[in-house]
């Protein structure tokens, strides 16, 4: 563990601990840690107070993700579908990161936690805000024998799973097609899905997720839709440990039952937190708009769309529900 992440460890309380402390606690100079201070703010975005006499704490609390503590949360039955959890103090994007090491052979159930990403993403490519040490950055590696063109229903299977998770800690949440989940409106999870394989052999998929948990404020300035947080919506502090445990359980208990039973009993069960059903919607897709009342999904999952009288199924595209604040779709 790096020096600033052992400082952020030590601080992680919101405690006051002086400089003298943390420096025998690291064996490194009092100067050393003051220096990295500086740094940790300067990279990470966190805020510590330093009062004289009292030493250093942080703003606000955080809780770093550990991975045996993930684990320990975990059924034993879908513990042994998990190889490993990776925890990233900082990179690009997670999605990235386990897209490399799918194509280095990295094991089916391989999940990748990052504290912050400089570089996150969303559906269509937007940017997914990711400060350090106060949301959820996960993304799951699964290896099918099924091939790529028979895995189009697979971003509602993780979307209901995601949804099921959060449900733990808000009710009333709602999934905007395919997989953005809001809360009164405001964004508050995403889903991006990343595939390798060819059309008719095995795929490897990388599932991403992004849920909002505790953003602070100062972080937010470029995010371009309304969007809350966990903590904000529900006025609890939530454990992200015990949050991502609850997010992997779902997710692998959710992909086992799709590989089992296929899509029907998630499409059977999509309507009850479906914000589209039978709202006046736009579809904007790369060559034509649309424009009708949705009517829930196929059995495929793709957006149902009445116009003219005729229910017409479309399988990608950016929704808006007409006369109404424009949803943007993203991760």
């Amino acid at each position: 563990m790096s020096i600033e992440l052992q400082i952020l460890k030590s601080l992680s309380d919101g405690c006051f601990c002086s400089g003298e402390s943390l420096a025998r606690q690291l064996g490194v100079s009092r100067t050393t840690i003051w220096k990295e201070v500086k740094k940790i703010q300067q990279k990470f975005f966190i805020e510590i107070q330093s009062v004289k006499g009292r030493g250093y704490r942080l703003s606000q609390p955080i809780e770093l993700f550990e991975a045996e503590k993930i684990l320990s949360r975990i059924p034993p039955s879908l513990k042994n579908e998990l190889p490993g959890i990776d925890i990233l103090s900082v990179v690009d994007s997670s999605n990235r990161y386990l897209m490399a090491a799918a194509s280095q052979g990295a094991h089916s159930g391989k999940v990748v936690l990052a504290e912050q990403q400089t570089a996150g993403r969303g559906r269509l490519g937007r940017i997914w805000v990711s400060p350090f040490g106060c949301n959820i950055y996960c993304s799951l590696l699964w290896r099918f024998d099924l091939a790529t063109s028979m895995l189009p229903g697979l971003g509602i299977v993780v979307a209901i799973a995601l949804v099921k998770a959060l449900s733990g800690y808000i009710k009333n949440i709602e999934i905007k097609w395919p997989n953005d989940i809001l809360y009164q409106g405001q964004k508050l999870a995403g889903i991006l899905l990343e595939m390798q394989g060819e059309a008719n052999g095995p795929a490897a998929v990388v599932i991403g997720i992004g849920v909002n948990v505790n953003m602070p404020g100062l972080a937010s300035w470029n995010i371009d839709q309304p969007w809350t947080d966990i903590q904000k919506a529900s006025g609890k502090c939530v454990s992200r440990n015990s949050l991502a445990a609850n997010i992997i359980e779902q997710l692998v208990q959710a992909i086992k039952e799709f590989e089992s039973g296929g899509l029907a009993d998630f499409v059977s069960s999509w309507s009850q937190w479906d914000m589209l059903q039978d709202k006046p919607v736009d579809i904007v897709m790369a060559n034509q708009n649309i424009s009708g009342i949705a009517r829930g999904i196929d059995k495929n999952g793709a957006l149902q769309v009445e116009s003219g009288g005729v229910i017409k199924s479309y399988m990608a595209g950016e929704v808006s529900i007409k006369n109404s604040f424009r949803y943007m779709d993203g991760q």
